[in-house]
């Protein structure tokens, strides 16, 4: 009797000490394929506060699976609670996660079709290498409603609730009243990862931030501005600049633009997680100096995304910035100063043909092709190749440089005429 009264305190111990886990309930767990191998179950534990009910709250990202490239998805981010879980934790603002459990599909029928329809195109399959949090519709990668509008089998929603304590539920909870759904709260998210570090974040921001120039810029930052995958590099990386006004204009262009398409892309990386501080300050300060205009254009950015990269990197910046050329204009900047040096005297005359307002920027940056050996290698090739960017269609005028392979007269006049569905014909022309 004594041994047997050991044997069930020394049990009692391992559990409460967390040696040995209470098996968690089937409705929590989900069969996972192992490519070669047996399936296996993966379940959503203590920690994640698993329950058979759809959590209400602000949608993080619908659907995880959506937002990444799987092979055949079998492997798909979030295909199973335990995943799903873990992904939330490691999401910043996330404190809630979601998943569809049930073969057939979650929810009500046509309560996917419905929310879905309801949503604007520009809320739909957004880029998953750029996406700006809240991603409400499927990603680029896939997603779709099941046939009979419920939403599909291993669906992993990431969510944003108010009060972890008294969390909504979205539709019915409990056993056979869920429709399907899983999910659970992360209490922890809710508390300052470590000290002086907003709630929300994790642990791995708060420090990335702390280790910055200015740690309370950044975690300001990183509770306006999140890209899913990426979670705060963006703010991270401004408030890493020297100057406060080079990290003022960074953050500016990351909260107020989107992230592909703005003076956010002065962000520049030496290698993956390895912030190029010079080039980046230099670029800011490009944007600064530009003024206004140059907030929600690039000509500052295509210093740094020409190829090849300009020798004179500082003039180029001069360039995009000089604000007696338009943002139009100056969006050639980039490859004017990446054309060899002989040459970039008449690509800067060729820019000053879009300096208006109503200039397109693409075909300013047309300019730097007519700035290469082959085409100024033949002098009337050159002349017709800067006639021919300023009367094509900015998509026709990027052919304008091959005039130095066939007729330049003949081409130029095939242009003129071309979509530029056919424009690549005209450059082929003898």
């Amino acid at each position: 009797m004594a041994a047997a009264a050991m044997l069930l305190s020394l049990l009692f111990l391992q559990i409460s000490s967390g040696v040995l886990a209470a098996t968690p309930p089937a409705w929590a767990c989900t069969s996972v394929w192992s490519p070669g191998g047996p399936s296996t179950t993966a379940c959503a534990d203590a920690s994640c506060n698993p329950k058979q009910a759809n959590l209400a709250g602000q949608v993080l990202v619908l659907s995880v699976a959506s937002m990444l490239y799987t092979h055949g998805g079998f492997d798909a981010a979030g295909s199973n609670p335990a995943d799903c879980c873990k992904i939330c934790k490691n999401t910043d603002l996330c404190n809630a996660w979601v998943f569809c459990n049930q073969r057939e599909g979650c929810g009500p029928k046509g309560s996917c079709s419905a929310y879905i329809n309801s949503l604007n195109a520009t809320a739909m399959r957004q880029d998953a290498s750029s996406a700006r949090l809240p991603v409400i519709g499927w990603g680029s990668f896939g997603g779709r409603c099941n046939e009979d509008g419920t939403w599909p089998f291993q669906m992993c929603s990431l969510k944003q609730v108010t009060d972890v304590k008294n969390a909504v539920v979205a539709g019915q909870a409990g056993p056979g009243k869920a429709q399907g759904w899983i999910s659970g709260v992360l209490p922890a998210k809710s508390q300052p990862a470590q000290q002086g570090c907003p709630a929300g974040l994790t642990e791995a921001s708060c420090k990335a931030c702390q280790a910055t120039q200015s740690p309370s810029q950044c975690y300001q930052c990183a509770l306006k501005v999140q890209v899913y995958g990426s979670g705060a590099a963006s703010c991270i990386a401004c408030a890493s600049l020297p100057t406060a006004a080079q990290q003022d204009t960074c953050i500016n262009c990351i909260t107020n633009f989107s992230s592909s398409s703005s003076c956010s892309g002065c962000i520049s990386w030496s290698s993956p997680g390895q912030l190029n501080v010079s080039a980046t300050a230099a670029c800011f300060d490009c944007v600064a100096a530009g003024g206004k205009e140059r907030m929600s254009n690039l000509p500052c950015v295509q210093c740094l995304s020409v190829y090849p990269p300009p020798a004179n990197m500082t003039g180029c910046f001069q360039c995009a910035s000089d604000k007696a050329l338009s943002s139009s204009a100056a969006y050639g900047c980039g490859k004017c100063f990446a054309a060899p040096s002989q040459y970039k005297s008449s690509c800067m005359s060729c820019l000053k043909q879009f300096n208006s307002a109503s200039a397109l920027t693409t075909a300013a940056a047309n300019c730097g092709g007519c700035a290469t050996q082959s085409v100024q290698s033949q002098p009337a090739a050159a002349q017709q190749c800067y006639n021919c960017v300023a009367k094509a269609s900015a998509s026709s005028g990027d052919y304008c440089s091959m005039m130095g392979n066939t007729d330049p007269l003949k081409c130029q006049q095939c242009l003129m005429k071309a979509g530029s569905n056919n424009a690549y014909n005209c450059a082929q022309q003898q």
